[in-house]
């Protein structure tokens, strides 16, 4: 019944339905939900629609709260967190969104007082939507599902009124079969077991389990789920100025220092490039990244190493030939 009601293709459905079912389950970190797509593709619309199926708060979408006090709150009046239109991530909002998916504690000073504190911790299912490649942080890209929405021809778009009207037909026939779904899930999960664990085990072992209660065939969730994550870590060499740089200094090997490491990115960046917010402006600053960096070079075949030179630490990039 839902599959009339998302545009994408049956792989990414398929991976949108296991969300769903990750949402069902607490007590273990939650995959985040990206929604991707030009202007036009509906991508509102869909967040809305997953997010109505297990949690009906309003307002259904929120924008980026400005600071982690903000992003708590919104996150302790919800279940699901679902933010809207995102051109960019910065890197604390990154950190944060990543900890919530996680699981993760907020202590703040209470107002007004020298001494006493308050704490808020949360684990919380997320969906976000925008338009661009919108997780660019290796951390919080392989917590993501990344779904592209397709194009909606003007034949086919209808309007609001007449969506919601169907599609609401539908929702709780939906959730019916997610919590049968999660019911196998319980009773399977003692004898499931994986051949390989990814980053997000708890999540892929629960999806197996439910899978003789989901519309597809037995081991196609991992197939799918693997070639999403694959795609999404190669994703970053490609986003951000300094990863690309970077990846095509490594395809050539290179053994030196981050200072080294940073001039020769300098000298091949445009002034534009080196003037964004993300590009880290020190040895520390680029040390880092690389190692953030450092999975999605291995999956595009470049082993990333540490090493000593004398008293001088150093990066060491080996390709695959």
């Amino acid at each position: 019944l839902l599959r009339d009601f998302l545009n994408v293709n049956d792989d990414d459905f398929k991976l949108c339905v296991a969300w769903l079912l990750a949402t069902l389950r607490t007590g273990v970190p939650y995959p985040i939900l990206t929604l991707l797509g030009e202007q036009g593709t509906a991508k509102s619309t869909a967040t809305r629609l997953l997010r109505r199926i297990v949690d009906a708060a309003v307002p259904e979408t929120t924008r980026p709260p400005s600071g982690d006090s903000d992003l708590f709150a919104v996150v302790n009046n919800n279940y699901v967190l679902a933010l809207e239109n995102i051109s960019y991530i910065p890197p604390e909002l990154s950190d944060s969104l990543s900890a919530i998916a996680t699981g993760a504690g907020l202590t703040k000073r209470k107002l007004y007082t020298d001494g006493d504190t308050y704490s808020s911790a949360a684990r919380r299912p997320i969906i976000m939507n925008g338009i661009g490649e919108i997780a660019t942080r290796g951390d919080l890209i392989d917590r993501c599902l990344v779904i592209t929405l397709n194009s909606i021809s003007d034949e086919e778009r209808i309007d609001e009124r007449t969506f919601w009207a169907k599609a609401e037909t539908i929702l709780p026939s939906v959730l019916g079969g997610l919590l049968t779904a999660a019911s196998v899930a319980m009773y399977q999960l003692p004898h499931t077991r994986l051949t390989s664990a990814p980053r997000m085990a708890d999540f892929a072992q629960w999806v197996v389990a439910a899978e003789p209660a989901l519309p597809w065939q037995a081991g196609e969730f991992m197939e799918v789920y693997a070639a999403n994550r694959e795609a999404a870590v190669l994703s970053i060499l490609e986003s951000d100025a300094f990863a690309r740089l970077l990846y095509r200094i490594a395809l050539n090997g290179f053994e030196g220092t981050a200072t080294a490491l940073g001039m020769m990115l300098e000298k091949d960046a445009t002034e534009r490039e080196v003037n964004q917010r993300s590009w880290p402006r020190n040895a520390r600053a680029i040390s880092e990244r690389v190692t953030r960096l450092a999975p999605a070079l291995r999956a595009a075949g470049i082993d990333v190493d540490r090493g000593r030179r004398g008293n001088d630490r150093i990066i060491i990039f080996r390709p695959h030939y």
